[in-house]
């Protein structure tokens, strides 16, 4: 997922660089690696709204909710 970040990167494929970012979110949520995960979704979520993705954007959201939630901080996950 790394070399893809970089690749989109490289060529300035925003949506590219949104994907490879929600993945690697995942990734880094299934590790446990909380901190990275809020990170790499908040970049996708600002590529989401950047390119007008408003599925990007609910999906990330609601990934995040769930992140805040499994935490005990449901008023981050209903904000």
């Amino acid at each position: 997922m790394q070399q893809s970040l970089e690749l989109s990167k490289n060529i300035n494929f925003d949506e590219g660089i949104g994907e490879a970012a929600g993945w690697m979110a995942y990734l880094y949520e299934q590790e446990g690696k909380i901190q990275q995960a809020i990170d790499y979704y908040n970049m996708a979520l600002s590529i989401a709204k950047r390119t007008g993705s408003e599925t990007g954007e609910a999906v990330i959201y609601g990934n995040l909710a769930a992140i805040y939630k499994d935490q005990g901080k449901i008023e981050l996950a209903l904000s």
